[in-house]
């Protein structure tokens, strides 16, 4: 009683004390991996290159629906020289000739005429990197923020761009890295930014919504947090009084004294205080009760966490089949052996196909399943019959009729695999 008062006191404390709960107003976070963004590609009738990386499907996407005049959500991002180049190339990427003629009039670069078209992609996505100027809205195009761009990748992942410098200063990096690494430079000898311009008249009226319905809100749980704190004082109030009211009683031996046998001796009388203590005393009449030691209680939930898992153990198993035999003859010793040494016929069960549970049917399977479900055996052993294929039954083929008994008895063992 007196922990349960002590957690709601602090419960409630913590509550009253704190700010009102106010919704979160920060966005979720969107990020797709590349299968989500060949998805979204395929169900735009458009198949995905292997080769192809998130920044040239985030690309082939906008692209798409600018074509098929789709509404795109505003994401601040504006048509960078990378983009225009990068739209450019998808655009001709449709045919080879045409992606070609891009290469060698638009990027400047001999083109033999045996690449494929993946390669050429790969080839002109390296050349739009080294010849268009860092903008903050490019794609960062590798690593784990690869769907970042530049200015997402500077405000959102300080450790990750410590990291990029660092490794563009050993030289010999990916030119993608090296490209992010110089906008990063100068982007931190940039001074800060201004801060943004006054929220428009709507989003103040938001503002001013939201603050009504978070006072709202902190009224009705300060009236609840007053409540509470009520009836927790009133409680706290009876306990005291019960207390005083309930002196203990003092023992005939002290509590350093009692041993094992003499708790084991004195539980008759400890269970019948119990009961007083769960019926309402009459103090007028002489009822008392004597609080548990401390030794006692402890030695208690002791005893108790012994005999519980054991209890319940035997709850749960009362009946239970021990196990269950699949796939074996009509005569197993497993089974057998089973039942004699729980000298219980019903403690083991055999599934077969002399008692109609044929595994080489679905309703058979279905059919054993079923069984399965039912009795919750303890055990399911799957004995196929393996005799007929024995190397000891080559003196059993020395007549054909043998021999033809034998084949039977291999198609029926075929039947259980």
């Amino acid at each position: 009683m007196s922990l349960l008062l002590q957690v709601l006191t602090n419960s409630a404390t913590k509550t009253v004390q704190g700010q009102p709960p106010v919704p979160s107003t920060a966005m979720p976070s969107a990020r797709m991996n590349k299968e989500d963004y060949i998805l979204e590609l395929r169900g735009l009738g458009e198949e995905v290159p292997s080769s192809w990386t998130i920044p040239e499907m985030k690309v082939r996407i906008q692209e798409i629906k600018e074509e098929q005049g789709m509404t795109l959500q505003s994401s601040g991002k504006r048509n960078t020289p990378f983009r225009v180049l990068a739209i450019e190339m998808n655009k001709c990427s449709k045919k080879k000739a045409d992606l070609q003629e891009f290469t060698r009039t638009r990027l400047q670069m001999h083109v033999t005429g045996n690449e494929t078209i993946a390669q050429l992609q790969k080839a002109c996505l390296r050349k739009i990197y080294e010849i268009t100027p860092p903008t903050p809205h490019d794609p960062t195009g590798f690593g784990a923020h690869s769907a970042l761009s530049y200015e997402e990748l500077f405000m959102t992942e300080p450790g990750y761009v410590k990291w990029v410098l660092q490794t563009a200063s050993e030289g010999q990096a990916d030119y993608r890295l090296l490209r992010l690494a110089k906008w990063l430079e100068s982007r931190q000898a940039e001074p800060a930014k201004e801060a943004k311009k006054a929220p428009n008249a709507k989003s103040q009226g938001a503002r001013k919504q939201a603050a009504a319905a978070a006072s709202v809100a902190s009224d009705s749980s300060s009236k609840s947090n007053e409540a509470l704190i009520q009836m927790i004082q009133s409680l706290q109030e009876e306990v005291a009084a019960l207390r005083e009211e309930r002196p203990r009683k003092k023992t005939e031996k002290p509590d350093e004294q009692m041993t094992e046998g003499s708790f084991r001796r004195e539980s008759p009388a400890l269970r019948d205080r119990i009961c007083q203590f769960q019926c309402t005393i009459d103090v007028s009449q002489g009822a008392t009760w004597e609080p548990l030691p401390e030794h006692k209680a402890r030695q208690l939930a002791f005893q108790s966490d012994d005999m519980l898992p054991e209890a319940f153990g035997s709850l749960v198993s009362e009946g239970r089949l021990k196990l269950l035999e699949v796939a074996c003859s009509n005569e197993s010793i497993l089974t057998e052996t089973m039942q004699r040494l729980t000298k219980d016929e019903m403690s083991a069960r055999r599934c077969s196909l002399f008692n109609g549970f044929d595994l080489s049917t679905n309703a058979g399977v279905r059919k054993i399943i079923q069984v399965i479900d039912q009795t919750n055996p303890e055990h399911v052993w799957l004995s196929p019959i393996c005799g007929p294929y024995s190397v000891m039954q080559q003196i059993n083929q020395r007549t054909p009729k043998q021999c033809e008994e034998l084949q039977e008895k291999r198609r029926d063992a075929l039947r259980q695999y």
